[in-house]
């Protein structure tokens, strides 16, 4: 491939040009169509702070045939179940003809295109014809030998992703690179740099056209749109499917700007991410000759201009998809109503339940795993009511572990924190011991960071393992064979053991009104400003897990992926305190005197449940109370016990 000629390289000496709009409205039209398209991602949350995001967020305004077809257009992505898999649900019998024939009456433009559940059963044999559009990349990716290597969209994926994850490191590698000037300076400055990258594309000489790119990522977004020359009206759509390409990386840029305008701040790096696909485009035409690029402006803007019918064609084409994807649903809520309305004896226990005098209250997340053991629990010892709330019990709250600069969110990912939780060793009056525990923490931590570090040093690549390589061997027979441990406590890593009994989760910066409102406000939201019972005890949940990168993902998704530990000991702290007691009285809401809220953390790996504070709960628990605590310890056991034979089968 020989370089372009200069003259190719500016704007307006291709045939696609003359459909570019000149002037500050066409800039205007360019970054409307920008935001459009990086509007269209949804964030992904970090590893530690793992929580379910549906990927469509921003398209649920959309029907779901039109979310499909467009991912199937515009990034090659089955948003509907294939075929083949509906096929076996429907010889397993998940799914009848009487659900397919429901589906065809609730689906529109079923009836209007006369679709028969015949005519249904035929397509599952064929596969569904839509087409995909191309991007510039891939209509400049014509090389003869271009199969004897990875493709220009693969290859320009893998530069990409390298990029984003050098710049956004912060954690892994010790040497660090220089980010001051944003993602799309930091990637052409790598790609100057990158040596390797022309020689895996077939194109040797790509480092002299680095040149040609602007020098700023809005420049840069402007010039290419320019010289594409698509039509205005598809520009969302292109754009849209440009960022498909690097979906993972913009979702992660996407969840930086949600972060940002929590916090009132702009975040530009998805914009940046967009502007260096683009980038690449235009870079690979200054790879090419006038011809070839003439041809692929060509070819690019055939393709665009029947956008609409193809986009169309394709929403047409999975109608059938749709009719399943109904049926299939049909089929599950036919099957689970039949199992809701077959026993009689749920009504017959809820019976006997509501003939005991509610002794305990247990509040839990509306989390799926915590329902075995609300069931298990209130079948164990019917004196125990459960109930169900959002797990980080209505706490808008960041937590700080005690002696760490950390910060992290125990509320949903969608919001942002209002109230601050950090630790305070007990008792609180004693500043010299909060400063004490603080100090040998901090010290504990930066000798473990220099032990990793010096591990980590490149002269130490050998040394290092031959001077301290036996010390790991017990470590290696742990690996080898793991005793059974606890659900370790991150919060408490580098805290010396005598001051970990002592460290009790509170709020900080609140005034006692301020705790007032918030505990009002809770109550209310939980269903127990009136009727509580004697003991009331409020159920996080987390995991435990052993080298898992996920493991934030098994945790409580209310709590940002945290366990719902924090959020629980700082809520029964906060109503056990008599200054709030007497506000919330004054407010309408008199919790006995006898009351008594605990914390505890349901282990939904284990199924065990442990209890925190039982030290302070028993200063204001009366002595009359013991027979009542031991019961439900003993019904705890027992459900824990219970929950686990019903889940040992499906293991």
């Amino acid at each position: 491939m020989k370089q372009t000629s200069n003259t190719a390289a500016q704007p307006g000496s291709y045939p696609g040009q003359a459909h570019r709009t000149h002037g500050g409205g066409a800039d205007m039209l360019v970054e409307r169509a920008c935001a459009e398209a990086c509007s269209a991602i949804a964030p992904a949350w970090p590893l530690d702070r793992a929580i379910a995001v549906n990927p469509h967020w921003a398209r649920i305004g959309m029907p779901l045939r039109r979310v499909a077809a467009r991912m199937a257009v515009l990034g090659s992505i089955g948003v509907l179940p294939p075929r083949e898999q509906q096929q076996q649900a429907y010889d397993a019998g998940r799914i009848t003809l009487a659900d397919v024939d429901f589906a065809l009456r609730h689906v529109p433009g079923a009836q209007t295109r006369d679709l028969t559940a015949r005519q249904c059963l035929d397509a599952l044999a064929v596969q569904p014809g839509v087409q995909q559009l191309p991007l510039l990349i891939d209509v400049l990716d014509n090389d003869p030998q271009r199969h004897t290597r990875l493709s220009w969209r693969q290859a320009i994926t893998h530069q990409v992703s390298q990029t984003c994850a050098a710049y956004f490191d912060h954690h892994q590698a010790d040497w660090q690179p220089a980010r001051t000037q944003g993602l799309y300076a930091f990637w052409r400055d790598t790609l100057r740099h990158d040596h390797g990258i022309g020689m895996l594309m077939g194109l040797p000489d790509i480092g002299r056209a680095i040149d040609a790119l602007p020098a700023t990522a809005r420049d840069a977004e402007q010039w290419v749109m320019a010289r594409l020359g698509l039509p205005p009206a598809v520009w969302a759509d292109y754009l849209e499917a440009v960022l498909l390409t690097v979906n993972g990386w913009a979702s992660w840029c996407a969840y930086l700007g949600w972060q940002a305008r929590l916090e009132g701040r702009t975040d530009p790096h998805l914009r940046d991410l967009l502007a260096i696909r683009l980038a690449w485009g235009a870079l690979l035409l200054e790879c090419k000759d006038d011809l070839a690029a003439r041809q692929a402006y060509a070819a690019l803007r055939h393709a665009w201009d029947q956008a609409p019918a193809i986009l169309q064609a394709a929403e047409h084409a999975l109608l059938v998809d749709e009719v399943w994807q109904v049926a299939l649903e049909a089929g599950y809520q036919r099957t689970l109503a039949q199992r809701l309305l077959a026993p009689p004896a749920a009504t017959r226990v809820a019976t006997h339940v509501a003939t005991h005098v509610i002794e305990v209250q247990a509040a839990f997340c509306i989390d799926v795993r915590s329902e075995p053991l609300r069931r298990a629990l209130e079948a164990a010892w019917p004196a125990v009511q459960t109930v169900g709330c959002a797990g980080f019990f209505g706490l808008p709250a960041a937590y700080t572990p005690l002696g760490t600069p950390a910060r992290r969110p125990q509320l949903p990912g969608l919001l942002a924190p209002a109230i601050d939780i950090t630790d305070c060793v007990a008792p609180a009056a004693d500043a010299g011991l909060q400063q004490a525990a603080g100090r040998a923490r901090q010290a504990r931590l930066a000798m473990k960071a220099q032990w990793h570090g010096a591990s980590r040093w490149p002269g130490a690549a050998f040394s290092y393992v031959e001077a301290a390589g036996l010390g790991y061997l017990a470590k290696l027979g742990n690996w080898i064979l793991p005793r059974r441990r606890g659900r370790a406590r991150d919060d408490l890593e580098g805290m010396p053991r005598r001051y970990r009994a002592l460290c009790q989760p509170q709020l900080t910066g609140l005034e006692t009104g301020a705790q007032v409102d918030l505990a009002y406000r809770i109550l209310h939201a939980m269903g127990l400003a009136h009727g509580l019972a004697p003991l009331v005890l409020l159920v996080g949940h987390g995991s435990q897990s052993a080298n898992n990168a996920h493991a934030a993902a098994l945790d409580c998704g209310a709590c940002c992926g945290q366990s719902g530990d924090v959020n629980a000991r700082t809520l029964a702290r906060l109503l056990n305190h008599p200054a709030v007691r007497s506000g919330l009285h004054a407010r309408g809401i008199a919790i006995p005197d006898a009351t008594v809220f605990m914390a505890a953390l349901h282990n939904t790996t284990t199924d065990e449940v442990e209890v925190f504070d039982e030290d302070v709960a028993e200063l204001l628990r009366p002595h009359a109370a013991q027979g009542r605590w031991r019961q439900l310890q003993d019904a705890l056991a027992q459900a824990g016990s219970q929950v686990r034979r019903e889940r040992a089968p499906r293991l």
